[in-house]
């Protein structure tokens, strides 16, 4: 008998040649963290170190441009915004323009991670080398990110809008609170139906062959009603990652894979008949599951 296992190998059971895969049909579960703690023991190490190399090189990329954006908002590579109200606007947006780089770095590391989840929601053991898989889709995912932040944005301006006009106003506290509160449930609504497919959006970009405005189109129609469930999820699952700093924040370097490898999971039951079987993460059949 030959010792080579099968080309399907990934479709057997966790006692034979590999990893059994994790399919679902597409929906929200939040099981899915006894599911991703299960991918994160049986890889530790590879998470570990996968979030470790996130944050190191977020922090040395963000450094220079956070810098960058000081001086040309505020003439000084410390932030030291001055009095004028148009001149302090003027600086945010810069800000802004100058962190677009950092967070398509973060994007396509974050991407890269959840792209790890993926491979092993199919039976497919990840390498540390997925983390940087992002890195060929740059300008798909720099064009996510302002895709992104755009939505961010047009859809929030309203609630914020509220809460900048109340803070102009001038009056007490007891007068403006009403204003802000109710200004930050609109956001909240608003955050449950566009945070959950937009976390996802890095992912699928990288794991399809769709263009950024396909993408983007193509996860919120699958996510469809499911957005506000899916929404919850992750942000249950961002309070658990971030659980791991009250340990020194070394802690983070094994909670925070969790909230990533969810994502992923999830990626994978959204879009369950996109990755071929030999585990190559950018085929993509543009038919939905039925």
């Amino acid at each position: 008998m030959s010792a080579t296992p099968p080309p399907t190998y990934s479709n057997y059971p966790r006692s034979g040649y590999g990893p059994a895969p994790e399919n679902r049909p597409p929906g929200v579960y939040f099981d899915s963290f006894s599911v991703a703690y299960r991918f994160l023991t049986s890889n530790a190490s590879l998470y570990a170190l996968a979030t470790l190399a996130l944050f190191g090189i977020m922090f040395l990329v963000s450094i220079p441009f956070s810098l960058l954006g000081n001086y040309l908002a505020y003439g000084s590579l410390i932030n030291e915004p001055g009095s004028n109200q148009p001149f302090e606007v003027k600086g945010l947006l810069i800000q802004q323009l100058t962190g677009m780089i950092p967070n398509t770095v973060l994007y396509m590391l974050m991407a890269g991670v959840m792209g790890m989840a993926v491979k092993q929601a199919r039976g497919i053991q990840p390498g540390m080398g997925d983390i940087f898989a992002g890195f060929s889709k740059f300008g798909k995912l720099f064009a996510a990110v302002l895709l992104a932040q755009a939505a961010y944005l047009i859809l929030m301006i309203p609630a914020a809008g509220a809460m900048v006009y109340a803070a102009a106003q001038g009056e007490g506290w007891s007068r403006v609170f009403p204003v802000v509160l109710g200004a930050g449930l609109i956001l909240f609504v608003i955050s449950l139906f566009i945070f959950g497919p937009l976390t996802l959006y890095p992912v699928v970009v990288l794991i399809t062959e769709l263009s950024p405005t396909e993408a983007l189109k193509e996860t919120f129609r699958r996510v469809g009603r499911q957005a506000p469930l899916l929404s919850l999820l992750f942000l249950l699952a961002a309070l658990v990652a971030g659980m791991g700093a009250l340990a020194c924040c070394v802690g983070l370097l094994f909670t925070f894979p969790l909230y990533l490898i969810i994502a992923g999971l999830h990626a994978h039951y959204f879009f369950p008949a996109e990755l071929a079987a030999a585990g190559v993460m950018n085929q993509v059949s543009e038919r939905p599951p039925q």
